[in-house]
């Protein structure tokens, strides 16, 4: 880089040798920029979900019903000496599962969210990047609309043209929603943990232009003006001629926003709603993109915006709306929990459902409100991890739900903490009955799962019934475990062999 009078002027070859092969060096920071964004996605998204998991456990107003009454069940294998058949009724302390009964009521009135999961990370990745050359490619037929107008069928062909950002950033984050959806994933929280590093590919994005001498704006005798010597290739026209250096402004707006976003995550409220941090942060980003454009060269579309910046500018618009919403929904949430004390300490004891024919006389009951605004799955994770000692032979539950268009499972872990081996995942599919009435079925442990078993939660899902607003309620009654604990140490439950 030389600097000459009232210009900046870059004098370097911007294509380089790697291996034996010419690679342009703007491709390879490109490359770079990638790998950078999903390694800090997944190092993000693994960060949050061990944070949550922590709080999950400490927070005393976590529901631990689940947990009590699978330990209490515990207690009647280890009674029975691992057979498996419960000792008489009367020989039991009921005050657990009345307890279990009386918090889960209580507290368990919505599901907990599900895992950041590192295989839906992938399927979403996968379906953003199709999204995001489609999106890309569409919008750059809308900058060069009147080009494109007079042959249709190009804009097919990736050799004319290129990619328009803000379409690629539109087509990726709408596909990767709608695969989070399908996948079941949380997808608030995966809009969450991405911002960061969606910010931190548009700003070393921008910056890897500068590489390949793209992205240059309009000419300009400003001493910031920058222009490129040497024979290139290089991949702005006229790239000889001192321009505004649209590609860096860019890049610098977008790490303003980046800055925002990582000030903003400070605050609790934002950090509880991350989607409404992923809205802020798209909104800074196409505030500054919206306002750099002016300095493009590209055509006039719209009186003076151009094609890209129209979807900016609709980016912008949409963007505003759900901040707006969401910081609605933060106060409303900061006025729910300010009143909750009060409504705690006045509010009746619950009474939970007494189960016909139980040995407690006592029910667990969980109640889920489904909105009817498409596929919701709902997942109550105990605080704590809830090992079957020994060698897991079968499960025996004693179960009924309102509602049999609803899907119910249990979910497991095996000893090695994995949800699934060998194409198969470790759950066990509960049917409900038609009728509504209670119903007793068992599960015989695979052999091939590693023990210790962990049941990490119970799962439901509207997909059947996905566009019906309805509460389902779920009730369970009883829990038996067989196990063979001759290879467990009595005092830490552990595995001996």
């Amino acid at each position: 880089m030389s600097i000459l009078p009232a210009v900046v002027v870059f004098d370097f070859d911007p294509v380089g040798t790697i291996l034996g092969f010419a690679v342009r060096w703007q491709i390879v920071a490109v490359a770079a920029t990638i790998l950078v964004s999903l390694l800090l996605t997944a190092g993000i998204a693994l960060f949050v979900e061990r944070r949550y998991r922590a709080a999950l456990a400490a927070d005393p107003e976590r529901p631990v019903a689940v947990a009590e009454a699978l330990e209490a069940a515990m207690e009647t294998v280890r009674a029975s000496g691992g057979s498996g058949a419960p000792s008489e009724p009367d020989e039991l302390d009921a005050a657990p599962d009345q307890r279990a009964s009386a918090e889960l009521e209580r507290i368990v009135d919505r599901p907990w969210p599900v895992s950041l999961r590192m295989d839906d990370l992938l399927f979403i990745v996968i379906a953003g990047t199709v999204g995001a050359v489609v999106g890309g490619r569409l919008g750059f037929g809308l900058m060069y609309l009147d080009f494109f107008r007079a042959d249709a069928g190009t804009i097919l062909d990736p050799s004319v043209g290129s990619l328009a950002l803000a379409g690629a950033v539109v087509g990726g984050v709408l596909t990767g929603l709608v695969v989070a959806t399908i996948l079941g994933a949380p997808v608030r929280r995966w809009l969450g943990v991405a911002i960061v590093p969606l910010l931190v590919a548009l700003c070393l994005g921008k910056l890897a232009m500068v590489l390949g001498g793209a992205g240059q704006g309009l000419p300009s005798d400003a001493t910031w003006a920058t222009a490129y010597a040497g024979p290139g290739p290089w991949g702005s026209l006229a790239p000889e001629l001192p321009s505004v250096p649209a590609q860096l402004l860019e890049a610098g707006t977008s790490a303003a926003a980046l800055a925002a976003v990582l000030l903003l995550a400070l605050l609790p409220p934002l950090r509880r709603h991350s989607a409404l941090l992923f809205a802020i942060g798209l909104a800074l980003w196409a505030d500054g993109r919206f306002a750099v454009a002016f300095a493009w060269r590209d055509p006039a579309l719209v009186g003076e915006l151009n094609g890209d910046q129209l979807v900016t500018l609709a980016i912008m618009v949409v963007a505003a709306i759900c901040v707006c919403v969401g910081v609605v929904s933060v106060r409303r949430s900061a006025s729910r929990v300010a009143s909750e004390p009060a409504a705690r300490d006045t509010a009746a004891p619950p009474t939970p459902e007494p189960a016909p024919d139980a040995r407690t006389a006592r029910s667990l009951k969980i109640d889920v409100d489904f909105t009817g605004e498409g596929f919701e799955p709902f997942t109550a994770i105990p605080p704590r991890p809830l090992w079957i000692p020994g060698e897991a032979k079968s499960i025996t539950l004693r179960f009924k739900a309102s509602d049999s268009r609803y899907a119910l499972k249990m979910d497991f872990l095996d000893g090695w903490g994995r949800e699934k081996a060998g194409g198969s995942t470790f759950a066990w599919e509960l049917r409900i009955d038609p009728s509504g009435q209670w119903k007793t079925v068992t599960f015989t442990v695979p052999e091939t799962w590693v023990r210790p078993v962990q049941i990490r939660g119970l799962t439901t899902h509207n997909w059947e019934a996905r566009n019906v607003k309805n509460t389902l309620h779920i009730q369970v009654d009883d829990i038996e475990v067989e196990t063979e604990i001759k290879d467990v140490d009595a005092k830490t439950g552990v595995l001996t062999t």
